[in-house]
């Protein structure tokens, strides 16, 4: 790979650094976050409101409770009449008797209706009207024709009625009828008449508490008005647009134009519908004030964080990009940059890296450039092969420590992907920034390989990789340091993407031959020309160190070819058995130790 296709991977991969980390704060912080936020938003508005609603409705029901408990009670204080002897007489009476008239009334009168009204101060009245058009009341004995006339009607089948709400003398008073049935005959024989002042009913309603303007008012089954704040629409028919809504259901709620939560719910008992009508807001205001507090905090927690996160991503990548400037004046051949290694973080010991390695490169080339004419050519040709290495091996050595960085970072936001990748690539990078002199095993390399290729099925999930060798017999074949992964890379370019292929297979199988052991590269793309074909195995077969074709032409395999020779000697090295259009298989011969630990080489 040339110095300038070198500088355009990295510009990318600082690029795509910067883009990672952004859309990580972007598509895993703030976006998570604001949208949980609108719908916790949402969800909490509805939750309020319903709450609201949900309390709103049991104060009401439990005011009807009440009401119709007053109602059950006043009816039970009523039951002795039905049956005692006294008002059964008077309801037989003939009215041409005038003496058992005035005898029957009178003691109706102090015996039965007078106590009664005295022990219920919300009575106004009690009569007993009977048939006969006879009437007594608690304050004495009248003709009633008129109540018998008027309340027989609106009685009809029923036994017990609640007629309304009418004026007498200015006074609300509410009117109850119970009918009476003669114990012989058991026929209708009259009716017991009581008027209620409303302020037991009155107070009951007015200690409902509905935020700072609400009320409750009552309404009987024909529509009118039994109770409401506003004392002048006693009496008066509701509103035709709420009570078209109450005649759909017996209790609900719904909300007006102007936001007013309206809750209605009727009573079993008095057929009675108590209404509730309140501001939405004055039930919610303090629950949505500690929301939208809850919210404001959110909101500026969300915003600081964000603002840090960003800020130190564009730090990091900052002072990566001005290594990268550093490195490109280095790669055009000032050896005296230097990067400031102030920081004691890992971006300074990156710094410290990179200046350590320039000043070594610096001497190194030196050294090559001052060294013997005269040397042996063989160790001439390792020193150039292992500048080569060197300067392969100049992008790993300093951004090793970026990757670690990299990794913890990606652990901290919980990404496993670019964890596992940043933690195969600082593997491999460590791999290939050891001592290139130090001889290693296959096992070693394949290691290496199988963790470059981990990293490739990451960007090609479609790419398939067939291992097929004992794994330990791996640790007795000699091998040299970054042998295998070019040979990938150039089946990777040659094979599949310059004949606009997708990447699809590569297999890697090992075996033992004449006390050697070939270690074979699979690829299924398309191959390379015959005759190119027939060239490289000439040159690998014999002993001249020219490339066979020009070095923009597969410049990794006769390098990894030369590095075998030159460590190993004849006959190990590389060979390519096919290579057509159903793909290329390379093969290369390697080296066994002995049992004694010594080369068979």
């Amino acid at each position: 790979m040339k110095i300038g296709d070198s500088m355009q991977q990295r510009t990318r991969i600082l690029w795509s650094i910067r883009t990672k980390l952004i859309s990580l704060i972007l598509f895993f912080v703030f976006i998570p976050f604001a949208v949980t936020g609108l719908l916790w938003y949402e969800r909490s508005t509805e939750e309020i409101e319903s709450n609201a609603i949900q309390s709103s409705d049991r104060l009401i029901k439990q005011i009807n409770g009440q009401l119709d408990y007053y109602f059950t009670t006043l009816q039970r204080s009523t039951y002795p009449l039905l049956i005692h002897p006294l008002v059964q007489d008077f309801l037989t009476l003939d009215p041409a008797d005038s003496y058992s008239r005035y005898e029957l009334t009178g003691r109706i009168q102090n015996e039965l209706l007078s106590n009664i009204a005295f022990s219920r101060p919300d009575i106004y009245s009690i009569a007993i009207v009977s048939s006969k058009n006879i009437a007594v009341s608690q304050s004495g004995g009248y003709s009633m024709i008129e109540y018998y006339e008027n309340y027989v009607d609106k009685l009809n089948d029923e036994n017990y009625k609640i007629v309304g709400v009418s004026k007498v003398n200015t006074l609300p008073v509410l009117t109850i009828l119970r009918r009476f049935v003669d114990a012989k005959s058991y026929r209708s024989a009259g009716m017991l008449v009581l008027q209620l002042r409303m302020n037991e009913i009155n107070q009951i309603c007015a200690n409902v508490n509905l935020g700072s303007s609400g009320f409750v008012w009552l309404m009987d089954e024909n529509g009118r008005i039994v109770y409401h704040p506003d004392h002048d629409k006693i009496g008066q028919q509701a509103d035709r647009s709420l009570t078209s809504k109450f005649s759909e259901a017996t209790n609900g709620w719904f909300s007006t134009a102007d936001h007013k939560l309206i809750i209605y719910h009727q009573s079993d008992t008095t057929r009675w519908t108590m209404v509730s009508e309140v501001p939405l807001r004055e039930l919610t205001e303090n629950i949505t004030w500690v929301r939208n507090f809850n919210v404001w905090i959110g909101i500026v927690l969300l915003s600081s964080t964000t603002l840090l996160l960003v800020g130190f991503s564009f730090q990091l990548t900052r002072s990566i990009k001005r290594l990268q400037r550093l490195m490109r004046l280095a790669e055009e051949g000032d050896l005296n940059a230097r990067a400031p290694d102030r920081n004691r973080d890992e971006i300074g010991d990156l710094n410290r890296s990179f200046n350590l390695m320039v000043s070594k490169i610096k001497n190194l080339m030196e050294e090559v450039h001052t060294s013997r004419l005269k040397e042996n050519e063989l160790e001439i040709r390792r020193q150039n092969s292992e500048l080569e290495a060197l300067y392969s091996r100049i992008n790993p050595h300093f951004l090793y420590n970026t990757l670690e960085m990299m990794n913890s970072h990606a652990i901290l936001i919980g990404s496993a992907i670019i964890s596992k990748m940043s933690t195969s690539l600082a593997d491999l990078f460590r791999y290939s920034i050891s001592n290139p002199k130090e001889r290693v095993t296959l096992e070693d390399e394949i290691r290496n390989t199988r963790q470059y290729l981990d990293i490739q099925k990451q960007r090609f999930p479609h790419l398939i990789v067939e291992y097929g060798f004992d794994e330990k017999g791996l640790q007795r074949v000699l091998a040299i340091r970054l042998m295998v992964q070019p040979l990938i890379e150039n089946s990777f370019l040659h094979g599949y993407q310059t004949r606009k292929l997708k990447l699809g297979y590569i297999g890697l199988f090992g075996r033992v031959e004449d006390e050697a052991y070939v270690l074979t590269i699979v690829d299924r793309g398309k191959g390379m020309d015959p005759a190119i074909m027939e060239k490289y195995n000439e040159a690998f077969s014999g002993t001249e160190d020219n490339l066979p074709i020009s070095k923009k032409d597969r410049i990794g395999l006769w390098n990894v070819h030369q590095r075998i020779r030159l460590t190993y000697g004849p006959p190990f090295g590389l060979a390519i058995r096919d290579s057509g259009t159903s793909g290329t298989e390379i093969e290369i011969l390697l080296p066994l130790l002995s049992t004694g630990g010594e080369s068979d080489a």
